[in-house]
């Protein structure tokens, strides 16, 4: 797989999914390999909950044509079908429950 710099605005299609940078919000290019960090509201597997996360996937549905917020493992499934190895959630604590999943290209 080729390695390459990502731009502001510019979409990115993981394994069909497209997602804005500002939702991916990293992707550092080292000599190496790329390692992708999505920060997101992230749902727990059977989708009600965390509560924020919850009510930000409902804000999503009404004010988008089709946005919605995902869970850990579908989260995991885009990255994995992307190629991504080594993926993980980081440990974090946030006010509003939000995360870091991690993966190598």
């Amino acid at each position: 797989m080729a390695k390459r710099d990502w731009h502001p605005g510019e979409l990115l299609e993981l394994s069909g999914y497209f997602w804005k940078t500002c939702t991916l919000h990293a992707a550092v290019k080292l000599d190496v390999f790329t390692l992708i960090i999505i920060h997101e509201f992230i749902l727990n597997n059977s989708m009600d909950g965390p509560l924020f996360p919850a009510l930000f996937s409902l804000n999503m549905m009404l004010g988008t044509d089709s946005g919605q917020a995902y869970s850990e493992q579908q989260l995991m499934d885009m990255l994995a079908a992307g190629g991504a190895k080594d993926i993980q959630r980081l440990p974090i604590q946030t006010p509003n429950d939000s995360s870091l999943i991690t993966g190598i290209v």
